[in-house]
């Protein structure tokens, strides 16, 4: 049974509106006022709340931002019910967070109607979300155990190995275990770092001071910072004769040097990870306005239209079919710090064809 929470100062109109709801099957509660309006949703956490703007001592308006303030009630369907019907007051509702408004006078089908339509969108949002979290639970089971057990494995046998066998293996097969175990080290240590970045960037989502300070990192060098992380990314992955560069001059854009480091290993890393040698990645930067924005072009795998859309945080895709390294994490934590920066990323991938990445800042055009 779905709770319907109705704020009324209207005494009359409040009874009406309840004993609608009960005949229904809603289990209706009532609030004569704002502030025990809020003190009931904080409690009892409605499926719904129906408010009035206009009301003594606490109005609709600063009702639903304490509603919308606090994270067991922030996705509460919250409807508007008041004569007040000008485009103004509507839209302010709406700006606050409300879902619905409904005018006064109204009959009991508009309203019950309204309900209805809210309490179907909310039980989709939350089916999709349980699906999503669902997918989510399957692929951290899965990878997360993998990530970390593969390069373990590797450090532990080879540890294993060097201090049973020393005395007889060659210096060449010595060599060649310890490159074995640094490198699956930096791997693991990869892996750790995302994990923990990831968290940072979370908190920070929620620290509206630190949020503000970041968008307010400048970057005079870009161009500089792009050519150095590519070439020292495509070094690594032995494809510095794929690298093709077309870049503007040197602006200032609002992102901090270690997130544009950050951002471009990780869509590089891709870039490299999921095309082959021989296949060209572009990179073409473009400063029009105050936008700046770089696109980095690989002719790879790509990915399929729904891949793209379900794309996050420990997801991978045909893991099955390629066995590959990687969380997963990496694209959504370059999305995540270029978001934070107040920047953009667009994803175009077409599949067996390659993926375009657009990175787009604000370029800082004040003068010193």
């Amino acid at each position: 049974m779905f709770t319907v929470l109705v704020i009324e100062d209207e005494s009359l109109l409040l009874e009406e509106v309840l004993e609608w709801l009960q005949y229904e099957g809603y289990n209706a509660i009532g609030a004569p006022n704002g502030i025990i309006g809020t003190e009931m949703a904080l409690k009892q956490h409605p499926d719904v709340i129906l408010s009035d703007i206009m009301m003594p001592h606490k109005d609709g308006y600063r009702v639903l931002l304490d509603i919308r303030t606090n994270p067991d009630t922030a996705l509460t369907p919250f409807i508007f019910m008041s004569a007040k019907a000008d485009r103004f007051d509507i839209r302010s509702g709406m700006e606050l967070g409300a879902d619905d408004y409904i005018t006064k006078p109204f009959s009991r089908e508009e309203l019950l109607g309204t309900i209805r339509t809210r309490l179907n969108k909310q039980t989709l949002i939350e089916d999709k979300t349980e699906k999503a979290l669902e997918e989510l639970r399957r692929s951290i089971a899965y990878l997360l155990p993998h990530e970390l057990r593969t390069p373990l494995v590797s450090i532990i046998g080879y540890g294993e190995l060097l201090s049973l066998d020393a005395s007889i293996l060659s210096a060449s097969k010595i060599q060649e275990m310890g490159l074995s175990i640094v490198e699956s080290g930096n791997r693991l240590h990869h892996l750790i770092e995302n994990y923990l970045l990831y968290a940072q960037i979370e908190l920070l989502r929620s620290d509206r001071r630190q949020l503000e300070h970041l968008r307010e990192e400048r970057l005079d060098n870009p161009q500089q910072v792009i050519k150095y992380v590519t070439l020292y990314m495509a070094e690594r992955a032995k494809r510095v004769s794929d690298i093709r560069f077309d870049l503007a001059p040197d602006t200032r854009i609002h992102v901090s040097h270690d997130s544009l480091k950050k951002i471009l290993e990780e869509v590089l890393g891709n870039a490299f990870k999921f095309s082959k040698p021989g296949s060209p990645v572009e990179l073409i930067s473009v400063a029009t306005g105050d936008v700046f924005t770089l696109q980095i072009t690989d002719h790879g795998r790509g990915m399929t239209t729904d891949q793209v859309r379900k794309l996050g945080a420990y997801l991978q895709f045909d893991r099955r079919f390629h066995e590959q390294q990687g969380s997963g994490l990496g694209l959504t934590i370059a999305n995540s710090l270029i978001d934070l920066h107040g920047g953009r990323m667009e994803i175009m991938s077409e599949h067996k064809v390659g993926t375009q990445i657009t990175i787009a800042f604000q370029q800082d055009l004040s003068v010193d």
